[in-house]
């Protein structure tokens, strides 16, 4: 939802806006699969398998994402050549919650891999802040009629939720079953489902920064080079968060070693 009203007085052309997105994201896995991994042809041609995985997923993982921002801008006409078009934006980036109660797993100290533990369930992924206020400047000066510049600056505030969703891709919604030194096709018994469990050890995690990451991402880079024509109505749309896959055992109590 996006809504804006707007005030010319004299030379300026004052704007104030609200924009609120209300994203919610479904997973859709494939529930089940079996994966072989010959690791070369002479391995097919004799049907030995070093390793073979079997994936149980949680398809219907769904993920709400909430994001409300605010703006003020002043575009001033100071001269017949000169524009300059000034403001204040602020965002509120909550941290994801689950319609169906599948939030992903976090960790705690997710700076110290070797005394990292998994966070109890429904653990929020971030600390959302609210001091999150975006200023931007943007100047058009045209000298010629046919020649204008532009130039900007701003401060942006990403999302990266994209990066935030690969949770519902990682545990405890996938569990694997790894089968070494086996044959193509698994038995039955080889080939039955992992059974789903919230208990370590955990193969996969994708996890977030609590205290965020702040970055510019490309489209904010794109609205600087464009000499801000809209300067405080457009939100960027990725947070760059710190991301950690981790694969291995740094820690027992987490992977199981």
């Amino acid at each position: 939802m996006t809504d804006n009203v707007s005030r010319i007085i004299g030379a300026h052309q004052l704007k104030f806006g609200l924009d609120y997105r209300r994203l919610n994201s479904e997973a859709g896995l494939v529930p089940y699969q079996v994966q072989y991994v010959f690791n070369s042809f002479s391995n097919v041609l004799v049907n030995m398998v070093p390793d073979a995985y079997v994936l149980s997923r949680t398809a219907d993982v769904q993920l709400l994402f909430s994001n409300w921002s605010l703006f003020a801008e002043d575009t001033w006409k100071a001269s017949r050549t000169l524009t300059i078009t000034y403001g204040m934006r602020w965002e509120y980036n909550a941290a994801p919650s689950s319609p169906n109660g599948a939030l992903p797993y976090t960790v705690t100290q997710v700076d110290n891999l070797a005394t990292m533990t998994l966070a109890p369930p429904d653990t929020p992924l971030w600390h959302p802040q609210k001091d999150d206020f975006a200023p931007r400047l943007g100047i058009a000066w045209r000298p010629l009629p046919n020649l204008v510049l532009r130039a900007g600056a701003g401060i942006f505030y990403d999302l990266g939720y994209s990066g935030v969703a690969n949770g519902a891709s990682a545990f405890p919604y996938v569990q694997t079953k790894t089968i070494p030194k086996t044959s193509f096709p698994l038995s039955a018994d080889q080939a039955a489902p992992a059974l789903f469990t919230t208990a370590p050890p955990a193969g996969i995690m994708a996890v977030v920064d609590p205290n965020h990451v702040r970055s510019l991402s490309e489209a904010a880079r794109r609205e600087e080079s464009e000499g801000m024509r809209d300067c405080c109505g457009r939100g960027a749309t990725d947070r760059v968060v710190r991301r950690k896959r981790l694969r291995g055992a740094p820690d027992g109590s987490v992977y199981g070693v």
